[in-house]
């Protein structure tokens, strides 16, 4: 999603966000809502992530 300041999903419902980086460069989850923006286009790891197991793949 572009908004970075969504509200959390609601009922099971997964908002994920980016154009707001993590400030550590790693993933943060909530519940509700997954920020996987790491901080790529600046030289930093690119994040993937399954959203239903939460597994991520991270390349730098």
């Amino acid at each position: 999603m572009w908004e970075r300041l969504s509200p959390p999903g609601q009922d099971g419902n997964i908002h994920v966000v980016s154009h707001h980086p993590t400030t550590d460069g790693e993933p943060y989850f909530e519940l509700g809502r997954y920020n996987l923006d790491t901080g790529a286009v600046y030289g930093k790891t690119l994040t993937a992530c399954d959203v239903l197991t939460k597994q991520v793949w991270q390349v730098e």
